[in-house]
């Protein structure tokens, strides 16, 4: 009996601990990068975020039934849709089909910042497709939507930075650290 009553004690005095150090914990400011304004044409950024959605980049577990082809012709994609990011930004293939982006920024002193995202999408399930407003890869776009497999997870966090880039890189503007896409 005694033992639980020390565990009990102990349980007690650990929770008191926490719920002060909460009650007392007092946020830094977090410092919020100084990005210029993009003048990103939201029109385009929806068409070329339904064309990316279009790409059946589906990813299993089992690597032979992904369909590499799939990837390079959504690499050859970007190539076409962006450009000017591709003139501006250094691209290196990782793995088999990953992308990473280098856009080199006027200090290279600073800490280098990253946007992170994945071109890959989990599979359609074929008993759910008759739950799909618009097919999972039509990439349809209507007033205020982009429909489909991707176009919020995270084809959406790929296609964003592309466009900044490509409205960023259109005006001149270098960036004053690295950033990694």
């Amino acid at each position: 009996m005694l033992y639980v009553l020390i565990v009990v004690a102990v349980v007690v005095i650990f929770a008191l601990v926490l719920v002060i150090r909460a009650i007392k914990f007092k946020p830094g400011e977090i410092p919020q990068a100084q990005l210029p304004d993009a003048p990103v044409d939201e029109d385009a950024a929806a068409k070329h975020l339904g064309e990316a959605i279009t790409f059946r980049t589906v990813t299993y577990a089992d690597e032979d039934k992904v369909e590499w082809a799939e990837f390079e012709r959504f690499h050859k994609w970007l190539e076409e849709a962006y450009p000017n990011v591709h003139k501006k930004l250094s691209r290196e293939v990782v793995s088999r089909a990953s992308l990473l982006y280098k856009w080199r920024g006027c200090d290279q002193t600073l800490k280098p910042f990253g946007l992170l995202a994945h071109m890959d999408v989990v599979p359609v399930e074929e008993s759910t497709l008759s739950d799909w407003t618009h097919p999972p890869f039509d990439g349809f776009v209507d007033d205020e939507t982009v429909w489909g497999r991707g176009a919020n997870d995270m084809k959406n966090q790929l296609v964003a930075p592309m466009e900044a880039g490509a409205a960023l890189i259109s005006e001149g503007d270098t960036p004053e650290m690295v950033i990694y896409i």
